[in-house]
C-alpha cells in the first residue's frame, strides 16, 4: 500500500485498490472514496497485543461459527468502539451511529477441488439477501465491518468487492449479480485490519485454500435515523453493564 491516498479516487476499474495508501486518507478522503467505491481500508485497526489476546480467547473459549461470543472476550469486545473505526463509520456516515449487531465467522481450510470456484457467489447483504427473518438487514442505511484476524491471500479466504456496486441501484437484494463479476476485486487485508463495505456493495467471501483457518469478526453499524419502527436492539444486561461509556453510546444512545 504505497500509492497516494488522491489516486485512489480514481474510477479505473484496472485500478488496483491492495496498492492504495489507506492509512493517510483524511476523514474527507475516506468518505469520497468509500462513496465512489463502496468500500474502505482502516489498516491496523487492531494493534498486536490485543490480536493476539482475541486469538488466545478464540481456542480458549471454543467460538462457534456465526455466533456473537465476542462479548466473551473484552479485547474482542472492544472492537464495538473501536477509535480508528468509529472514525471512519463516522467520517462516512455521520456522527450517530449505533452499533446493532455483530458474529465471528470462521472459514477453515478446505482442499481445492477441480472446477470448484475460488469464491462464494456475489450477493449484498441488505434485505432478504442476507436473513429475511433479521429485520435488521431492512435497515435503510448501514455499514458492515469486518476485522480480519488473519491475514488474507488469494488462497486464505480473501475478500471480493466489486467497486462501485454501492452506486449500481438497478441491483436487487436476494438476486444473482455475477454478472458483475469481470469487475469483482480481491482485498487483500492483513491480520488486524478491518474492511468497512456498504451493505449495497456486491461482495464475496473467498474459499479458504490455505492450511489454517481464516478468522474474523463482522460487525454492523448505522446511523441512528435509521432504525425501523420494529428495530429496537435488545442488548443482554450484562453486555450493557460491562459497557465503557463510549461503548454504551453506541449501543444504546445513552452516556
Amino acid at each position: 500500500m504505497s500509492t497516494p491516498a488522491p489516486a485512489a479516487l480514481s474510477t479505473d476499474l484496472n485500478t488496483d485498490f491492495n496498492t492504495v495508501d489507506f492509512g493517510a486518507m483524511t476523514a474527507d478522503e475516506q468518505r469520497a472514496f468509500f462513496g465512489e467505491h463502496g468500500f474502505l481500508v482502516v489498516p491496523g485497526a487492531i494493534p498486536p497485543a490485543p490480536l493476539a489476546t482475541i486469538h488466545d480467547d478464540i481456542a480458549r473459549l471454543n467460538w462457534r461459527e456465526r455466533e456473537d461470543h465476542f462479548w466473551s472476550s473484552e479485547a474482542a469486545a472492544q472492537l464495538v468502539e473501536n477509535p480508528a473505526v468509529t472514525a471512519a463509520v463516522r467520517a462516512c456516515y455521520g456522527p450517530d451511529i449505533r452499533f446493532f449487531k455483530g458474529l465471528y465467522v470462521s472459514r477453515p481450510p478446505a482442499p481445492r477441488e477441480a472446477n470448484k470456484p475460488t469464491r462464494q457467489g456475489l450477493h449484498l447483504d441488505y434485505g432478504t439477501a442476507e436473513n429475511s427473518a433479521d429485520v435488521r438487514n431492512l435497515s435503510p442505511s448501514w455499514v458492515n465491518v469486518g476485522f480480519y484476524l488473519t491475514n488474507l491471500t488469494p488462497d486464505h479466504g480473501p475478500l471480493w468487492v466489486v467497486p462501485g456496486s454501492n452506486r449500481r441501484y438497478d441491483l436487487a437484494p436476494g438476486k444473482s449479480v455475477e454478472s458483475l463479476s469481470g469487475s469483482a476485486q480481491m482485498v487483500l487485508a492483513k491480520a488486524g485490519d478491518a474492511v468497512l463495505f456498504h451493505c449495497f456493495t456486491a461482495h464475496a467471501g473467498g474459499y479458504n485454500f490455505s492450511d489454517s483457518p481464516r478468522n474474523a469478526l463482522f460487525f454492523s453499524y448505522r446511523p441512528k435515523w435509521a432504525q425501523l419502527p420494529t428495530q429496537n436492539e435488545v442488548w443482554p444486561d450484562a453486555v450493557l453493564a460491562a459497557a465503557p461509556p463510549e461503548r454504551r453510546r453506541l449501543l444504546t444512545g445513552d452516556v
